[in-house]
């Protein structure tokens, strides 16, 4: 029984030291803001991966998606893929709990919003739709990258872990409100982050404190009676 004990806290210790200081990957907490002047879409881009049907912009601190006014109509599909591939953005995602941005809707919420993320390992591409609940206002999006969070892929939660060793481009797929009007769309504060280390580091402290409970208590036990 002592043995199966002390074999629980070590795997608990091992564990919780490995929460805290794996964090080798991509990086976490530094976000992408489209800010550096002379403003331009920082190595993000439609092609080859989307259909170039909508234009990129960055009309002071963000990425602008537009897609143009059709006219008289009727309305046509369209959508298109924005996405990043340079080196802040590919490599192993391991080390994260989730991706986090902000997403802006001008004047009508798109038909579908969707993130993209392809895998160097395989080749497969996941899904994770999201929205906004309005447009005309900024709304933040937390995505964990976690395949029971919602993810859609070629296969289930092993293959998406899997994936996540290298991704080689990352980014959203969006479709315009089958209107005719211009439409335009807003991505920014792109960042990398891991759930708060706080649980992590409670668990690890309650661990160590039983082990020490154990240490004093087989220390008494086995000691020789004084008299």
């Amino acid at each position: 029984m002592k043995f199966i004990f002390m074999r629980l806290v070590q795997v608990g210790l091992v564990w919780a030291a490995t929460s805290l200081l794996s964090h080798a990957g991509i990086a976490l907490y530094t976000p992408q803001t489209w800010s550096n002047t002379p403003y331009s879409a920082e190595g993000w881009t439609n092609l080859p991966f989307g259909t170039g049907l909508a234009s990129l912009t960055n009309p002071g601190g963000y990425l602008n998606i537009r897609f143009s006014d059709q006219g008289a109509g009727p309305p046509a599909y369209e959508e298109d893929t924005v996405y990043a591939n340079g080196s802040s953005y590919t490599g192993s995602y391991y080390s994260a709990g989730g991706i986090r941005f902000s997403f802006y809707a001008e004047d009508i919420l798109p038909l579908s919003s969707v993130l993209y993320m392809h895998s160097g390992v395989d080749a497969s591409l996941w899904e994770f739709a999201f929205s906004n609940t309005m447009a005309g206002v900024w709304q933040q999006q937390d995505v964990p990258l976690a395949y029971s969070a919602g993810w859609s892929g070629p296969g289930g939660a092993a293959a998406f872990s899997n994936a996540l060793a290298n991704i080689d481009w990352i980014g959203v797929n969006i479709a315009r409100a089958m209107n005719t009007i211009q439409q335009d769309y807003g991505l920014d504060d792109w960042e990398y982050y891991i759930p708060e280390p706080g649980a992590t580091c409670l668990l690890a402290a309650a661990l160590l404190a039983l082990w020490f409970a154990w240490r004093r208590r087989t220390e008494r036990s086995s000691s020789p009676a004084i008299g």
